[in-house]
């Protein structure tokens, strides 16, 4: 799971101040006739279709010149998507609808993964040692379970999933910490869990910790996980440059699902050793880029989980249906 947007008060002030001063919205000129867009994504497997979709010059073949550029959070694209530096970028779905209810004013133009309905795709798990003997959601009751942000995207998805698996989540309690750092909180047993992501699940195996869940296949199965945003200018004025991006995204998806070993190839941006890439689960990317017709389900769930304290401006957020 990416960072979230929604990190704070001050990036959502910030956000809304430069929402003043954007920059103008018409797609600027790329070579050879190709139509230039920067997008940003951050060092992580949930950004292997678009460099995919780029090594293969799929985006150009669609008319388009695409430049990649790195973030560390979905909080660092913001001023950037509103000032008109970035056209695009990736953020975490549940982060994204938090700060667009925050006033934000970000639009979501397309999809980047989606949860898997298959536990055994799913890159994130809830690990434990195997000497606890929890067993499955209702082995959780009662039990402190690590995540990388309170109230965000994990803890929502650790709630919904245990639920979903005849847990109580209400039982449960919460505390925050780095994913690079969970598997040792585990293991000396600071927490009794952690809701953890690919590479560190694979990793986290050598340390006598083993999967107890997988929480996005358990929770959301189907429904996006990595949102493509914009701002509302932006997408307003370029429709068809993003139609052409999400075909390009799309084709890439497909092929990353098919044969997992050309979305490794190309995952040297992630600066993760060849070894690890190799034997990681990849998340499930995208094969309808374009579709966010999953988000609206996914509201329902976060207001279940009272992680939507205000409701989002559905119509600024996606834009208005088609007449």
């Amino acid at each position: 799971m990416t960072r979230t947007f929604a990190t704070g008060a001050a990036v959502i002030a910030s956000a809304l101040v430069l929402a003043g001063c954007g920059a103008a919205a018409a797609p600027t000129g790329g070579s050879g006739g190709l139509t230039h867009v920067t997008v940003g994504v951050s060092p992580t497997t949930a950004a292997i279709a678009v460099y995919l979709a780029q090594q293969e010059q799929t985006f150009a073949a669609n008319g388009l010149e695409v430049e990649l550029s790195t973030i560390q959070s979905g909080a660092d694209a913001v001023p950037r998507l509103v000032n008109g530096s970035l056209d695009m970028a990736f953020g975490d779905a549940v982060g994204t609808v938090q700060a667009a209810a925050n006033g934000v004013p970000l639009r979501v133009v397309g999809i980047s993964t989606v949860a898997p309905s298959d536990p055994a795709k799913d890159y994130s798990a809830i690990i434990a040692p195997a000497s606890s003997h929890i067993a499955g959601a209702a082995g959780l009751s009662g039990k402190t379970i690590a995540v990388n942000q309170l109230s965000g995207g994990a803890q929502l998805t650790v709630k919904a999933a245990v639920d979903a698996q005849g847990g109580d989540s209400t039982q449960l309690k919460f505390v925050e910490l780095p994913f690079p750092q969970m598997a040792a909180a585990v293991k000396a047993g600071r927490v009794d869990a952690a809701m953890n992501v690919e590479p560190f699940v694979t990793q986290s195996k050598g340390d006598g910790l083993e999967k107890v869940l997988a929480p996005q296949a358990s929770a959301v199965p189907g429904l996006p996980t990595t949102l493509i945003v914009s701002s509302g200018t932006y997408a307003a004025a370029n429709p068809t440059v993003i139609e052409k991006f999400m075909a390009a995204l799309s084709a890439a998806g497909k092929k990353a699902n098919a044969d997992p070993a050309a979305g490794r190839a190309v995952a040297g941006f992630t600066k993760l050793p060849a070894a690890t890439l190799d034997v990681i689960t990849l998340p499930v990317y995208a094969e309808t880029a374009a579709d966010t017709s999953g988000l609206p389900k996914l509201i329902v769930i976060m207001n279940k989980y009272q992680a939507l304290p205000k409701q989002p401006d559905m119509t600024a957020l996606l834009g208005a249906p088609p007449s």
